[in-house]
């Protein structure tokens, strides 16, 4: 059964003391700002508008690579060894400064496009469950506090087929910033999150975004080759 799960915390260990932020996730146009660049988002009406971004955004990356490069390269002058200081927002500290981020770009400039995935609703409440029950626990994990992992928080709502994967982005203020935070895939020797995020198997996504406790701003991403929603009883 091949599974693929990456957290990635735009910090290394914490977003760190410095900025006093004036984002928060409950005012969703401000949080995650609507981009210029345009990507369908199939089905997922039912989603808040910071995740249908989200999946806008991955859907934008997956189906047009190279527009993601200049996310990148506006990122790259606000590196100060491994801190990153992007303008109005925290100070993050990397795990690999940014050397990771040339690497991204290197493989979007040599990416093929690949399809975009559609939303699935039980994908989206299994993700919703992780961010519900993660949001006041200091403890970064897959695993929920009834001991549940991805694969099982997913089969509660449909029935998934291979492969499976899940991102986590703690931290991050904009939904291109979550996307972005994937990409880099920072202090991931194989990339995980971007492996997920570009994985051509992958057709269906679910998007769940809340408040945490301790990183401010927390989304979970879960991906399947397929999944077929449970009919209502």
């Amino acid at each position: 059964m091949k599974k693929l799960f990456s957290i990635s915390i735009i910090s290394a260990l914490a977003i760190l003391p410095g900025f006093s932020p004036k984002f928060e996730l409950k005012k969703e146009k401000t949080v995650f700002q609507n981009s210029n660049l345009e990507a369908q988002v199939i089905g997922g009406e039912y989603l808040t508008e910071i995740e249908k971004q989200i999946v806008e955004q991955i859907n934008l990356a997956r189906m047009n690579p190279n527009a993601f490069i200049s996310v990148l390269e506006e990122m790259r002058p606000h590196f100060k060894g491994k801190m990153l200081e992007l303008p109005g927002e925290y100070k993050y500290l990397t795990r690999e400064g940014v050397s990771a981020l040339d690497d991204a770009i290197r493989y979007l400039k040599s990416s093929r496009p690949t399809i975009a995935m559609t939303v699935a609703k039980g994908l989206s409440k299994g993700a919703k469950e992780h961010v519900e029950d993660q949001g006041s626990n200091p403890a970064i994990s897959f695993t929920g506090s009834d001991g549940s992992t991805p694969d099982q928080r997913m089969s509660r709502y449909g029935t998934w087929k291979e492969p499976l994967g899940e991102n986590i982005a703690y931290g991050a203020l904009t939904a291109k910033g979550v996307v972005a935070l994937f990409i880099v895939s920072d202090g991931f020797p194989k990339r995980d999150l971007r492996v997920n995020l570009f994985n051509p198997k992958y057709r269906k996504m679910g998007v769940a975004c809340g408040k945490h406790t301790h990183y401010e701003n927390y989304c979970v991403v879960d991906f399947s080759g397929n999944y077929t929603e449970k009919i209502p009883k």
